[in-house]
């Protein structure tokens, strides 16, 4: 940290610890879930809240693969259309635009954890919880790793 109290460390190491935090929450949900979630089937009356959550949950997960999208060419994944990074310094537009796909599939993970007390089931956490952690580890993950470690005239613009 400087005088000003911003810090000044390495941004890949902030960002991994940012990428690990966020994906532990998943976790957490799960624990939660599991251990204060009501066993059994959920009544054909929640169907219609559920299909909307689970929709809901979709778009988000959805949402967060576009936002890293453009940076998943450096991953050597398939890369959607360019689109230019948030104004500012170096990688902190990615490092903004990775949060936010991180929080997006952060609010899935949520939903599904809603959906266990509102008429879901455990395994409609389980099954947004997985989706969750594949979007994490199997896009944005393997895009902020090519980022942090792609020139910075072959990032894209």
């Amino acid at each position: 940290m400087n005088g000003r109290g911003r810090n000044t460390g390495d941004p890949k190491t902030a960002w991994i610890i940012i990428f690990g935090a966020m994906s532990a929450t998943v976790l957490i949900y799960g624990a939660i879930a599991f251990t204060f979630g009501p066993p059994g089937e959920p009544p054909e009356t929640a169907r219609p809240l559920r299909m909307a959550l689970w929709g809901a949950a979709l778009v988000l997960l959805f949402a967060a693969q576009r936002i890293v999208a453009p940076f998943q060419k450096a991953a050597g994944t398939t890369a959607g259309p360019r689109s230019p990074e948030p104004p500012g310094p170096g990688p902190t537009g990615f490092g903004r635009r990775s949060v936010v796909a991180l929080a997006l599939t952060d609010a899935a993970a949520i939903i599904g954890l809603v959906l266990v007390f509102v008429g879901g089931s455990r395994s409609d956490f389980l099954l947004l919880g997985a989706l969750t952690l594949l979007v994490n580890f199997a896009i944005i993950l393997p895009a902020g790793l090519a980022f942090s470690t792609t020139a910075p005239q072959d990032r894209p613009s």
